[in-house]
């Protein structure tokens, strides 16, 4: 099975600086890799409030819309941003359901979990929550260890000290 089928929304969140936003970027890289010409839109929340207010004090909320909406994956970085806007989370919470009841992919990325967005409608937070809500960490000492080890396994050239591994892991 898909993944994207199984767990739709993909929620990630975690602290300021974990990766979230490259792990975006990343999907997106990918997706468009595998098709060049796949429909996809990568937007902060705080970007599709502003273009949001801007089109709906230009009259022109359905260009908006469609410019959203007619993609089959929507990435939306830093949602706790349109916490406290009501017409964007209305706005938001009815482009969700178009995606999930269209069987679009969405993946939504934010510092709290779902249930920790204060300010967040009760409904926008549980469709947030249905699919697959993932915590990204910190790595412990011992997987930057690994991390290091396995990037100086690609790089055979490379003779690092012992000392210096273990003050990069620390």
């Amino acid at each position: 099975s898909q993944p994207g089928e199984k767990y739709n929304p993909l929620f990630i969140y975690g602290g300021s600086g974990l990766g979230k936003t490259p792990l975006l970027h990343s999907i997106a890289r990918e997706i468009l890799a595998r098709d060049p010409h796949f429909p996809l839109v990568y937007v902060s929340a705080q970007q599709f409030a502003e273009e949001f207010i801007n089109a709906l004090q230009g009259n022109r909320i359905e260009q908006f819309r469609r410019a959203q909406r007619n993609v089959g994956v929507w990435l939306v970085d830093d949602i706790q941003f349109i916490a406290g806007k009501d017409s964007t989370q209305e706005e938001f919470f009815h482009t969700v359901n178009e995606f999930m009841s269209g069987g679009k992919r969405l993946v939504i990325a934010a510092d709290r979990s779902p249930l920790a967005l204060d300010g967040v409608e009760p409904r926008l937070v549980s469709r947030l929550a249905a699919g697959l809500v993932a915590d990204i960490k910190a790595p412990d000492i011992e997987l930057r260890r690994a991390i290091l080890a396995r990037k100086l396994d690609d790089m055979p050239e490379a003779d690092v000290p012992a000392e210096v591994m273990e003050l990069l892991a620390s």
